[in-house]
């Protein structure tokens, strides 16, 4: 999205290529028309509008929906391409590639720790909240001390101080609750799991959590009105209504039905030969 891309491609001679990382978004202007000296050192003589393709992780059904997409018709290729998630590398505990005996809510507000300032409690509430289901709670967050931020939890309770790749428990979960970051939400997607979504942070939460709610895949709760009760009934929607798990199993199939990723760099491939000749 960040036009510095757009001018190293054109200032090395070659493919600007934008890789989305989850909704497609518009793209940040260049914002000025005076080129940087290092670039017009490179032979470009004027300032690069768009770029010479898009690949787009989101299938039609989320970019239909995606109020922040830009839609058709744009001036350069969109090639779809399958999202292969990855949550980084992490120890994970045997107990969490097992289902539990009682439903397992993942609760996490993302990898960095910056976000979780002052959500003791939001988090609290959650837990509170997922009583009404005699759920276990997987609780990971950004590596902080949650036993210093959330005091004693109840033994249904199982808080990561430690990172906890979540591609590796989703599987096992009856629906997470995050924060709507890009990568939570389409790993969840990815594994089929339903969603509640509280947009804690800035930027696409927002975006996120609409278009999971919009497409029936999640609930989206205002954090500033999270309370025990809100969460229970968000908890109790997504586990309880079995729509929730089969929209998001249809959108998991959407996604693994999309182009690989090795069929899409020999495209990108193609077009880089043709741009030299």
């Amino acid at each position: 999205m960040l036009p510095a891309g757009l001018l190293a491609a054109r200032a090395a001679g070659s493919l600007a290529v934008v890789h989305g990382i989850g909704l497609r978004h518009p793209l940040f202007p260049l914002g000025t028309d005076v080129l940087p000296p290092v670039v017009a050192e490179a032979g470009v003589t004027a300032p690069p509008r768009h770029p010479d393709a898009e690949l787009a992780l989101a299938p039609d059904s989320l970019e239909k929906i995606n109020p922040s997409s830009p839609g058709d018709g744009a001036p350069y290729e969109v090639l779809p391409l399958r999202p292969c998630t990855y949550n980084g590398g992490g120890e994970v505990p045997p107990w969490a590639l097992k289902a539990p005996g009682r439903p397992r809510i993942l609760l996490t507000l993302g990898s960095v720790a910056a976000h979780n300032d002052g959500q003791a409690e939001l988090l609290s509430a959650v837990i509170r909240g997922s009583e009404v289901l005699d759920a276990e709670v997987v609780v990971t967050a950004g590596g902080s001390d949650l036993t210093a931020l959330l005091g004693e939890l109840p033994d249904r309770v199982r808080p990561m101080d430690s990172f906890l790749p979540l591609g590796a428990v989703l599987p096992t979960c009856a629906a997470v609750v995050h924060h709507g970051g890009m990568s939570t939400m389409f790993s969840a997607l990815t594994a089929g799991v339903p969603q509640v979504i509280v947009p804690t942070t800035k930027g696409d939460a927002l975006t996120n959590a609409r278009v999971v709610e919009e497409r029936g895949a999640g609930v989206a709760v205002d954090p500033a009105g999270c309370t025990a009760a809100t969460a229970a009934e968000a908890l109790r929607r997504v586990v309880r209504q079995p729509g929730f798990r089969a929209v998001s199993e249809d959108v998991a199939a959407e996604l693994a039905a999309m182009p690989d990723p090795r069929d899409v760099v020999a495209r990108l491939a193609a077009s880089a030969a043709a741009h030299r000749s």
